[in-house]
């Protein structure tokens, strides 16, 4: 029996994770104030809903109303609501969860992924530098 594991080949990501966030964020934006000023648009492993971050964010600074209507506005306005997945994907993230009381431990599952990704990048520097003869231990 072999017991080695395998490296994995995906980066670590939790994408339900993103989705309830992003959904717990969109149906009570006081969440967005709590965490504006940690969370970016990079910790999301997709970029669409990187996108979508961004966007709530930005309508938060500027005082506009978020909800499914507003936000779809907004992506529409920007001429992004086809790079975020369009109308539809938007309102299943908007239906993702039926209640926004776990958001925090959404959140800590994409920060924890988004850790993981950065360490993981940061390895393959070292090791490519480390291959890399013009540089000396």
């Amino acid at each position: 029996m072999n017991t080695t594991q395998q490296p994995a080949t995906e980066l670590p990501s939790n994408h339900i994770s993103e989705r309830a966030f992003l959904c717990s964020a969109m149906n009570d934006p006081v969440i967005i104030d709590k965490v504006i000023d940690r969370v970016n648009p990079e910790v999301f492993h997709l970029q669409a809903h990187g996108t979508i971050w961004g966007i709530l964010c930005s309508m938060r600074n500027d005082k506009k109303p978020i909800d499914i209507v507003t936000v779809t506005n907004e992506a529409e306005a920007r001429g992004g609501i086809k790079t975020i997945g369009g109308a539809g994907y938007l309102t299943e993230i908007y239906t993702t969860v039926s209640t926004t009381a776990n958001w925090d431990h959404y959140l800590e599952e994409v920060e924890d992924c988004a850790a993981r990704r950065r360490i993981i990048e940061a390895a393959k520097i070292l090791q490519r530098d480390c291959y890399d003869k013009g540089i000396s231990a």
